[in-house]
Parts: structure tokens; sequence; C-alpha cells
């Protein structure tokens, strides 16, 4: 049994099969994975979380909650949550990665300087794609952070 732990590369296969970011010469630095959302888009400490969910205004649809405020940065930045009574931990990151992908494919039409915290809600962990991505659209049409293509 020689090699199965070590995949013959001196690293455990777990850890040897982990996706890696690609370097790229030009910049000098690695680039981030395709289907991850830059740094700067990502509101990540808690006191920010705090804030936005205090003083933010909420809109609730059946699948997600969001609450919005505006910032000083000029980018949006986005969070999610998703609470304990929403399951397990493998259906509280499902239903993240879930709104962590509508919201990605949206960035370009969501209006800048905002710091927005999308709440999960059950239903969203096994809701079809399409009523996820429609119903994150929604919210962001009704707060008017969605900016109309010409």
């Amino acid at each position: 049994m020689e090699g199965v732990a070590n995949a013959g590369c001196g690293l455990h296969w777990k850890v040897a099969s982990l996706p890696t970011a690609t370097h790229d010469p030009e910049v000098g630095r690695a680039r981030r994975p395709a289907g991850t959302m830059e740094r700067k888009h990502r509101l990540t400490r808690s006191i920010d979380f705090k804030r936005v969910r205090r003083t933010g205004r909420s809109l609730a649809h059946p699948l997600a909650v969001l609450v919005y405020l505006p910032n000083d940065r000029g980018t949006t930045r986005i969070g999610i949550s998703a609470a304990r009574s929403l399951g397990n931990a493998v259906q509280r990151n499902r239903a993240k990665r879930r709104l962590r992908e509508a919201l990605r494919a949206c960035l370009p039409e969501i209006a800048g300087g905002w710091d927005i915290v999308v709440i999960a809600r059950p239903e969203i962990v096994n809701a079809e794609w399409s009523r996820v991505r429609n119903g994150i659209r929604k919210l962001l049409k009704q707060s008017d952070l969605w900016i109309e293509e010409n």
C-alpha cells in the first residue's frame, strides 16, 4: 500500500489535489482562480457585517435576505451569511456557494459604493439554480442597486 497516502509526490493526496492559483509571468504574481470574487469585493470583517446588519436597509425574498448600506470606498463589497438554523455545515456551505456564484455573476450590474450582506434562508438549499439567480436579481433590482443595461 505504499504510495497511497503519499500519492507518489511526497504529499498527502488531498493536499496534492487542491486547486492552486496559477502564476502569471507578466504580472509577477499569482492570479486568482477562475470563478472567485476579487478580494476588493469581499466583505469579511465581523464589524462590517454587524454595521451593515444594524444600520442598513433590508429586503426579503423566500430564498434570501439582502441588507445594504452605502460605503465610502467606491467599490461594492459583498458578504454572505448562513445561520446554523439553516442546517448542518454541508447545507450552509451549499447555500453560501450558490449565493456567492449568483452574486459574482451579477457583480458587473451592481452599482458601486455599497456594502451588501446576503443572508441565506432554508429554502435556498434545494431550490433550482434559475430560481436562485432570479431571486438575487429581483432583490438587487428592488433595492435599486441594479444598473440597467441600455
